[in-house]
């Protein structure tokens, strides 16, 4: 089963992720951080739409490029929207294979399908 819980909106933790908010009740990636699991990309169906596999499970994660953040520097606690930093293709930043955790939510999905969710956020797992 998939912990999924949202303490705060996206909102609050883009205010967070942003330094727009000085005094957060809630960690870099807010509660998300706490309720994240661990992953790796399996594909990309687009250039900006991809799989994750869920690790210890066998179910697989949607993902879109507006859900995945980077930190601002390799030492900072800020995180910033991956397109807003952007220099080159997303799976020049997160090749197939690359580990990382992502918060999300369950979507329908048929009862054969090992596609059961899809990612609110996700970030890179440091250092790989």
């Amino acid at each position: 089963h998939f912990p999924y819980k949202l303490k705060s909106s996206l909102e609050e933790i883009k205010n967070f992720l942003t330094g727009e908010s000085p005094e957060p009740e809630f960690g870099p990636l807010g509660d998300m951080m706490e309720t994240a699991v661990a992953g790796r990309i399996q594909e990309y169906i687009t250039p900006e739409m991809g799989l994750i596999r869920l690790e210890g499970e066998e179910s697989v994660a949607l993902f879109h490029l507006g859900e995945v953040w980077c930190p601002t520097t390799l030492v900072s606690s800020y995180f910033l929207p991956y397109h807003e930093a952007q220099t080159g293709p997303l799976h020049d930043y997160l090749p197939i294979d690359s580990f990382v955790f992502l918060a999300a939510r369950p979507i329908a999905c048929s009862q054969h399908s090992n596609l059961r969710y899809q990612a609110v956020v996700l970030w890179k797992r440091l250092p790989e």
